[in-house]
C-alpha cells in the first residue's frame, strides 16, 4: 500500500510540475501575441495614414483646373468683383466664403473656377522672370581677400574701383574725381571671377547678387541663352 500512495504523489508532483511549466509556456506566448497585436496595430495606423494620405492625392489630382486672372475693381460688400483672365476677357464673378475679403484688392492674382469663374483662392505676387534668374545671398559670403590666390594685380585694381569708392568716398570729393561706377571681370571659367566678387563683398559688408549674363537681355527665362 505505501508503494502504491508513493507512487500517486510522485505522478502527482508530476503532473503538477508540468502544470506549472505549460502555464508559463502559455503566459509567454500570450505575452508574444501581444506584442505583435501591437505591431499590427501599429503597422496597420500606419498604413490607414498612408491610405487616407493617397485618397486626398487623388482627390486633389481629379479637382479640374482653376483659371489665373487679377482682380480689376470691387462692384459691392458681398464679394463680387471684376477681374481680368489670363485668356483676355473680363468678367464680373463672385467669391467663395473660403477667400478672405481683406486679402482681396485690385491687382490681387486669384484663381477662378473654371464652370462658375468664382474666386476660389489668392495667389502668390507674381515675380518678374529678370527677378527669378538672380541668385541673392542674402547673408555677407564668408570668403575674404585671403582666399583669392594667383590674382593680386587684378585684386588690387578691383580694390581700388570698387572696395574705395564704397568704403572711402571722401577720398575720391577730396581729389576731385567720379569714383567708378563698377567694373567687368572677364576670362574662362574657373579663374576666379566669382570667388573675387564674394570676397570684395565680404570685405565691403555688401550683398553679393549673381545673374547669368543672358538674363539681362531677355524677356522669359532661357530665351537669351
Amino acid at each position: 500500500m505505501t508503494t502504491i500512495k508513493e507512487k500517486k504523489k510522485k505522478e502527482e508532483g508530476k503532473d503538477g510540475e508540468y502544470l506549472i511549466t505549460y502555464t508559463r509556456h502559455l503566459e509567454k506566448r500570450l505575452r508574444n501575441l501581444e506584442t505583435e497585436k501591437q505591431l499590427l496595430d501599429a503597422e496597420r495606423l500606419r498604413l490607414e495614414q498612408e491610405l487616407h494620405s493617397l485618397r486626398n492625392e487623388i482627390d486633389r489630382l481629379r479637382e479640374p483646373p482653376l483659371v489665373s486672372a487679377t482682380i480689376i475693381d470691387f462692384l459691392d460688400e458681398k464679394g463680387r468683383a471684376i477681374v481680368k483672365s489670363s485668356t483676355g476677357p473680363s468678367f464680373v464673378v463672385n467669391t467663395s466664403r473660403k477667400v478672405k475679403n481683406e486679402k482681396l484688392a485690385p491687382g490681387t492674382r486669384v484663381a477662378l473656377n473654371q464652370r462658375t469663374f468664382a474666386i476660389m483662392e489668392v495667389l502668390p505676387t507674381k515675380l518678374d522672370p529678370f527677378v527669378k534668374g538672380m541668385e541673392v545671398i542674402d547673408s555677407i559670403p564668408d570668403i575674404s581677400y585671403v582666399d583669392v590666390g594667383g590674382l593680386e594685380e587684378q585684386l588690387l585694381e578691383v580694390r581700388e574701383c570698387v572696395e574705395l569708392p564704397l568704403k572711402k568716398p571722401e577720398l575720391f570729393k577730396r581729389i576731385g574725381i567720379e569714383p567708378p561706377k563698377g567694373v567687368l571681370l572677364f576670362g574662362p571659367p574657373g579663374t576666379g571671377k566669382t570667388l573675387l566678387a564674394k570676397a570684395v563683398a565680404h570685405e565691403t559688408e555688401a550683398t553679393f547678387i549673381r545673374i547669368i549674363g543672358s538674363e539681362l537681355v531677355q524677356k522669359f527665362i532661357g530665351e537669351g541663352a
